[in-house]
């Protein structure tokens, strides 16, 4: 008896596993914001529960999971789901990878001490990331904005580029902790007061 092959996948999902399958999409060193923000990462307790967003690679997942957080790595391609756990086992760490097309609008994110998206905008999400975090929990956020059609390479779609001051906007109910804008990128640390 012959054993059924696993369902081909299409658009979307296959697009993105493609991409993950032609190269790694980014090095294995975290982004230079997710690092820097280590005096607002003190803020939490260790062991803190965090959800990285669109993870690609693992790259941060990987790199918070060595802080000794417990992350739980969230992204569209199964492709990239292989490749972060490959880059966990490689430094030695655990962490949950599952995947989750984060444009449903029926996805359901659960509760996180700290949430992390780079490089991934999808602006119906942020009321959910908002509503997603614990208490005195984090935001950090970086993406790409419209000024990153002045160079090459990067996304060129509208829908994935912020307006100028978009991400503080997309944050508002939040306290805005850090803030940087820039060179192409927007980048946010913010922290939910109150219940």
């Amino acid at each position: 008896m012959a054993v059924p092959s696993a369902p081909k996948r299409t658009g979307r999902a296959a697009e993105w596993d493609a991409r993950f399958r032609a190269s790694d999409h980014s090095g294995p060193d975290p982004d230079p914001f997710l690092v820097s923000a280590q005096e607002a990462l003190s803020l939490l307790t260790p062991r803190a529960t965090v959800l990285d967003l669109a993870c690609g690679a693992g790259r941060n997942a990987v790199w918070l999971s060595r802080q000794g957080f417990r992350v739980t790595a969230v992204d569209f391609s199964a492709e990239a789901l292989a490749k972060t756990r490959l880059l966990a086992r490689e430094h030695g760490v655990t962490l949950e990878c599952r995947r989750m097309d984060l444009e449903s609008p029926s996805v359901d994110l659960g509760a996180w001490h700290l949430i992390c998206g780079f490089f991934f905008l999808h602006r119906p999400l942020f009321p959910l990331l908002r509503q997603a975090l614990h208490p005195g929990g984090l935001l950090i956020y970086k993406t790409y904005t419209i000024d990153r059609l002045r160079s090459p390479g990067g996304p060129r779609n509208p829908r994935h580029l912020l307006e100028p001051n978009e991400l503080l906007r997309l944050a508002e109910g939040l306290r805005v902790l850090r803030y940087e804008e820039g060179s192409g990128t927007a980048a946010i640390v913010a922290q939910r007061f109150g219940q």
